[in-house]
């Protein structure tokens, strides 16, 4: 692959991060009817370095509310599918890649969750 391919390919893959991110703030936080999960904040969303997986980072900012990771994690992965195809049609893609998850509890802590796609 050349320069150019490169450029190109990584240009490609920072659009879809990018739009990945947006589209998940707004559905998480409007179209899905999950309770624990309108109140996520999408911190950032990377790909592995294969591309096989969008990193998808999420916390809150609630103070006063104790979220159980896991079952963040769990409710996250149920609605994949479902925010996946959101994805491939905001970007005119057949294909995005799966999912990581990691759930970050509150934004200015170190606490970390991590999906089963992690392992």
């Amino acid at each position: 692959m050349d320069t150019q391919d490169r450029k190109a390919d990584q240009k490609k893959t920072s659009r879809l991060c990018s739009e990945a991110a947006k589209v998940l703030s707004l559905v998480l936080t409007g179209e899905i009817g999950n309770l624990l999960l309108k109140i996520l904040h999408v911190v950032d969303v990377t790909t592995t370095n294969d591309r096989q997986f969008l990193c998808v980072r999420a916390g809150h900012h609630e103070q006063e509310t104790e979220l159980d990771g896991l079952r963040i994690l769990a409710a996250l992965t149920q609605v994949q599918g479902y925010l996946r195809s959101i994805i491939a049609q905001s970007v005119n893609r057949k294909h995005v890649p799966a999912f990581k998850f990691r759930y970050v509890g509150l934004l200015e802590t170190n606490r970390y969750a991590y999906s089963k796609n992690n392992q």
